[in-house]
């Protein structure tokens, strides 16, 4: 059954028949009605589900930044910012074969634009709660006024925490808070940077 989803005005949503719509993007979109099938997946099949579950798993936990990060990766693309992110990162943060797949976490993006970050050199240490995330001091650089964005990972926990609008580039610094439990606990960093307005940013990097 399909439905307006915002009154007869709206869009359409559901089953008609043997076409399904729903929105995508502002756009609808409609498509042959998806039936099960009784073939038994191939093993291509089935890595191809695993490497989708292990990332979906780990980018799930950060969605709000991806939405920020991965905007013009997919902007004039009919895919949101959480899907580019996730296509990217099947294809370059999984290492391993079949079975014995590991996230690659010095691999994996959490933000990917045109501003340039290739002459930055960035570390981050560990005070306490606060993670101390520090970059070449850039007062001359044209982009000098872009925001920050940092974010941590924790495997064992399974969650990230970050923040969208740091310290400016040229500041040279900027400091992430982390949550009280996560003493002790390893921990995978990213750095990357974002205009003002939030429609482009930086390539991450793994510091």
């Amino acid at each position: 059954m399909a439905r307006f989803k915002n009154g007869p005005w709206g869009g359409l949503f559901g089953a008609i028949g043997p076409v399904e719509a729903y929105m995508l993007n502002g756009q609808l979109i409609l498509r042959s009605k998806r039936s099960k099938s009784a073939k038994l997946p191939s093993e291509k099949q089935l890595a191809c589900r695993l490497k989708l579950k292990m990332i979906s798993e780990v980018l799930g936990t950060m969605t709000d930044f991806l939405r920020i990060g991965f905007a013009p990766a997919s902007s004039g693309a009919d895919i949101n910012a959480y899907n580019a992110a996730v296509a990217s990162n099947i294809q370059h943060a999984i290492s391993g074969t079949y079975q014995d797949y590991q996230v690659s976490y010095a691999n994996l993006q959490v933000a990917r634009g045109s501003i340039s970050n290739t002459e930055v050199s960035a570390t981050v240490n560990r005070e306490g709660s606060q993670l101390i995330y520090s970059w070449t001091d850039e007062h001359s650089h044209p982009r000098s006024t872009d925001h920050a964005m940092l974010l941590a990972y924790c495997p064992e926990i399974r969650q990230a925490a970050f923040n969208l609008c740091g310290n400016k580039r040229k500041v040279g610094h900027s400091i992430l808070t982390l949550p009280e439990y996560w003493a002790g606990q390893q921990l995978h960093c990213y750095l990357a940077f974002r205009e003002a307005s939030g429609s482009n940013s930086s390539n991450s990097m793994y510091v």
